[in-house]
């Protein structure tokens, strides 16, 4: 097994998928919620955007809904040097190659801690990003 990588660019961005409507309709902010670990492993999933088009950022989050039979709700974008400030960092995880983990959580059951951090990071990201229209299909 190899071993992990980090990501150490602070100017790299993150790409959140959101699949659970954590966002506030009002004004398009993230909520913290959508930036929380999942309690299973203490990861929040991302992906490295960076070299990607718009289209194929929305046709990697539509194969995302698919391969967890949710529908995509929107996308939001973080730059690693707000993971960084908050004390937390960055691992890829493949696949896909660009597949990346924002990592270095507080335990799941120090749930104000956690709440803290994520709001932090969530002051960080852009604007929700609905989908378009077509991006449920597959690219051609």
């Amino acid at each position: 097994m190899e071993s992990s990588q980090r990501v150490t660019d602070p100017a790299e961005p993150l790409d959140r998928f959101l699949f659970d409507g954590h966002y506030r309709k009002s004004d398009m902010t993230v909520k913290w919620q959508a930036l929380k670990p999942q309690r299973h492993d203490n990861k929040t999933s991302v992906y490295l955007t960076n070299r990607m088009s718009v289209a194929a950022i929305w046709a990697l989050g539509a194969q995302v809904a698919v391969e967890r039979n949710q529908p995509l709700r929107g996308r939001t974008r973080c730059p690693n040097r707000a993971v960084i400030i908050v004390g937390l960092f960055v691992e890829l995880d493949p696949p896909p190659d660009n597949h990346a983990c924002i990592c270095g959580w507080p335990p799941v059951e120090d749930e104000p801690s956690v709440m803290e951090i994520a709001q932090e990071l969530a002051a960080s990201c852009s604007k929700v990003e609905t989908p378009p229209p077509d991006h449920w299909r597959s690219p051609e």
